[in-house]
This record gives C-alpha cells, structure tokens and sequence, in this order.
C-alpha cells in the first residue's frame, strides 16, 4: 500500500539531525540501563517481524526522510498499522538510523520502515481502507467477520452526513421578540481538574430559553498546583471563551459581568435570652480551653480552664479543671452556682469545636457524660442547652472570651513556664477574670476625658467603681525563682491599665 500523498513532496537532506538525535538516544541509554534494554529489545522485534529492512541503495534526492523514532502502540487489532506493508517506492520515506547487531559503539547504520507507523498521519486512514478492503476480498469466506469490520470499525467517511441535523438555535422562533441576551459563565476547579461551561439566556416579553454553548474541560498538570491557581486557571479561560463567543456568535450580548457582586449578611435579632433583664449570669455559656502544664513535685500534669460567660452582663467567671472527667465537671458548676448563685439556663457546644483546644480536649469532651450534668443541673433548677453540631457560630459570645483570656494570660504564663503549680494558676485564672470583667461595655465617652465612667461588668457584679490594687510587695525578676510562692509570680493587676487598653481594642465588623 503507497502513502497517501497528494503529490509527491521533495524532502530537504536530514540526516545530520538524525544523527544528533542518535548521539541523544545514546546518552540516555547510558543513564538509564533499564530504558536501553526495553528499547533495544523492541527494535529487536520489529527486525524480527521483518517491519524494517537495510536501506542499502542510494535514494533520489529529495526521497529521503528519516524517521525521529518507531513507535509501537497498543490498540484493538494487535500492531494494527504494522499490518500493512508501505510501497517499495515509498519506503525511503521512513528511513532512520540504527546501531547493527544492538551494538551502539558501533557506526550507525541506515534502515527502514517496511509498515506504516504509528504516529503518521497517512496511517489511520491507510489501515482503515486495508482493513475494509479485506473484508469485502474474504466476505464469502468469513462472513462474520467481514460484517463486523464494516459495520463497527471506523471509517473515514460517513454516507449519511448530510442527514445529520443538531438543533443549536439559540433563539428559536417561538420564543417571539427577543428583548435581552445574556451570556453566563461558570468555572470551577479541583485537584483533579478544572473546567468551564457557557450558557446563552434569552429572554422576551414572558418567556426565558435558556441554552448549553460551549464547555471545556482540563486535568489538572501532574505537578502540584494550588487549588486558588487552577481555580484562577479556569477563570482565565472562561474569559477567553467570553471574548470567542462575542465575536462568533451573531447575537447582541446586553449584559456582561465579571462576578456578582458581594453578598450582604443581615444580622439576625439576638436571642430572649440575650436580651432578658434578668441578674448575672441567670443565662450564661459555657466552654473549656487549656490544657496548661502545672507541676506538683517532679511531676507535671494537665490543667484546663472552665469558663462562664453571662449572657445579659457580658461578665466571665473561670474555674479550674484538674481533669476532663465528669466530676471534675460537676465540682467546677458546684463551684460557680455556690459563688455566683442560681442558674436560669447554661448553653455548651457539642465538644467538638472548641477554640484553642488540642486533640485530646476534643476527645475528652465528646466523651463526656452529657446527660449526667444535664441531670445534676436539673436538680439545681437549670436546663443544660447543647448548641446542635458543627455550628460554632452559636457559642461565638463565650469562645471570643477564650481569646481574651489567652492574651492576657499569655505574657504571665510565658515567665512561669516549668514552674506553675495548681495555685499559681488559680491565681492567673482569676486575675484575669478580673482583668476582662473590667473592660469597658461602652465606648461612646471612653475618649472623653469629662465623660461618664464607662460601665464595666464588674460594675455589675461588685458594684464598685474602684479598679483592685495589685497584691503588696514589689516584684523583682529574681522573685522568679524564690521558694516563696507569692512572689514567684508576677502579679497581672500590677499591668492592670496595660492590659485594659489592649483588652478594650474593638475594630469595626
């Protein structure tokens, strides 16, 4: 079977380059061993096959071509362009250089291709109509296997194209007078792939047709990329596809935007018990942060906080956990009801969403027995509230007070670390409770100097105006190390107006 050439090409001399090409080959042979000897033992079976031969005459010039490199493939009819031999005449079109008896110190030799190639443009279609050709020569003496040939495999022409009809009217007739097209835009991407899709919106007086233009579809590159980049990636086409489709599309397109604008979240109204006139802490949230690393002797152990916060006050109280067990549970509630009394309602999350909490916090937490605690407030006259799962924005009031307690607490725990003890943290925990309950609820005359006193929770709670005195005694940096635990730690109330000013910091939302 010739190639298919329309006319006959006059080729430019290349086997200069072709021999470049060889040196290549040789030098990756010699970094990969294994890849040279699945490479040489394919071209020992297409000499074997009899698919190449030793191009030993001198071609007309302008007849020669030498091939980069033979390809096989792997596809339904095994070798399935190998199959069919190229004309003598055509053949010193696919020559290519190669080493003789595998030997690539020796001189390379001129060979070639006897079949057609993979790779070749000719090749589907001459292995095509051989394939049909055959068929209709053997179709008495295979019968089968001449009707599946020419009903199933592809071919190159189809009879019946001009019967073929797609609708893709974007305006159809019924729709009436069009009043305004749009075109829309949709792309999105994964770590698998990115895509877009085009969508045409036709409208008129009472009616909307809506039709699928254009989409394209892309895998991801198997070097690693960001998910915001392809995402980027698959933006970047639909806008080349935007442009396309103005220019192709016969229609007016009257509206185009490039993102929708920025959606406005309306707040909801705060909750009864939000708003409830009621003493503090009758509606109150609850949560735990920690853990904190105290030592007793040579020993060190696992303290979390418990906090309180009033719903109605904005005012914490915090308690210390020795552990996350149920009792320890149960003794902090005993603790606060004894010292802030009674407890209308106390709300809590599912465990799982804790602010700052480490893993086994989380653990601990789930593992708690719920309906124990619920039981034993119940007896107090108090209903234990859980928030429904995953939904942290519901305890937003008490865990933005865990950040608070962290950055007061923060530069204090920093000089004691390897030295806390249980004491020592009860004292920290309730400085700076006292600290946060301090910090002003109102700032329309905080920058007035004659102002009204801004009110504080602890205005509230105490009913006192006067901020505490830090504890008597002056704190130096060697104190750190004493043997006496009262002044081992600093004191927090002693920054007392330092901390205010950072804790009081609000920026807009």
């Amino acid at each position: 079977m010739p190639l298919p050439f329309k006319t006959r090409p006059l080729l430019p001399e290349n086997k200069q380059l072709a021999l470049v090409r060889l040196k290549r080959l040789k030098a990756k042979f010699e970094k990969d061993p294994k890849f040279k000897d699945d490479y040489v033992k394919f071209m020992e079976g297409v000499f074997k096959d009899g698919d190449a031969e030793r191009a030993e005459h001198q071609p007309k010039a302008g007849n020669v071509w030498f091939r980069k490199y033979p390809i096989t493939i792997i596809c339904d009819v095994e070798r399935m362009f190998h199959r069919f031999h190229v004309s003598q005449e055509d053949r010193d079109y696919l020559r290519f250089l190669w080493w003789e008896n595998d030997d690539t110190n020796s001189e390379p030799k001129e060979y070639r291709m006897k079949v057609h190639l993979f790779g070749a443009a000719s090749s589907p279609g001459c292995a095509n109509y051989g394939m049909k050709y055959l068929a209709c020569q053997n179709e008495r003496e295979y019968p089968a296997a001449a009707s599946f040939i020419k009903e199933l495999m592809p071919v190159n022409e189809l009879k019946s194209l001009h019967k073929l009809q797609i609708t893709r009217c974007f305006a159809p007739e019924h729709l009436g007078t069009v009043q305004r097209i749009e075109l829309h835009h949709f792309s999105d991407a994964s770590s698998h792939g990115y895509g877009q899709c085009s969508y045409i919106r036709v409208l008129s007086k009472d009616k909307v047709h809506c039709s699928f233009v254009i989409g394209k579809a892309r895998v991801a590159p198997t070097k690693i990329v960001t998910i915001p980049r392809l995402e980027l990636t698959a933006a970047v086409i639909s806008s080349a596809v935007s442009s396309m489709l103005k220019e192709e599309l016969e229609l007016k397109i009257d509206q185009e935007r490039a993102r929708r604008p920025t959606e406005t979240q309306m707040m909801a109204d705060l909750p009864a018990y939000r708003l409830d006139p009621s003493p503090p802490f009758s509606y109150c949230g609850m949560d735990c942060f920690g853990p904190f690393l105290c030592k007793q002797g040579r020993k060190e152990h696992k303290r979390y906080g418990l906090i309180f916060t009033c719903f109605s006050s904005r005012a914490i109280h915090i308690e210390i956990l020795e552990d996350l067990t149920t009792d320890a549970f149960i003794n902090a509630l005993r603790c606060f009801i004894a010292i802030r009394g009674a407890v209308r309602e106390i709300r809590s999350d599912q465990g799982t969403n804790f602010v700052g909490a480490k893993n086994e916090l989380t653990k601990a937490l789930e593992e708690l027995d719920k309906e124990r605690l619920a039981a034993y407030l119940s007896q107090k006259q108090c209903d234990f509230t859980l928030n429904v799962p995953d939904a942290s924005h519901m305890g937003g009031v008490w865990e933005r007070q865990i950040r608070t307690i962290r950055s007061v607490l923060s530069w204090a725990l920093s000089q004691s670390a390897g030295r806390l003890d249980d004491a020592s943290l009860r004292t920290f925990l309730y400085e700076a409770m006292s600290i946060i309950n301090s910090r002003p609820l109102t700032t329309d005359t905080i920058n007035d100097p004659k102002g009204l006193e801004p009110l504080t929770p602890n205005h509230l709670l105490t009913m006192k105006s006067s901020v505490p005195l830090p504890p008597p005694g002056k704190f130096e940096q060697e104190d750190l190390y004493a043997r006496k635990r009262k002044k081992s730690f600093p004191a927090m109330n002693g920054d007392l107006d330092e901390c205010l000013m950072f804790v009081q910091m609000k920026t807009d939302w």
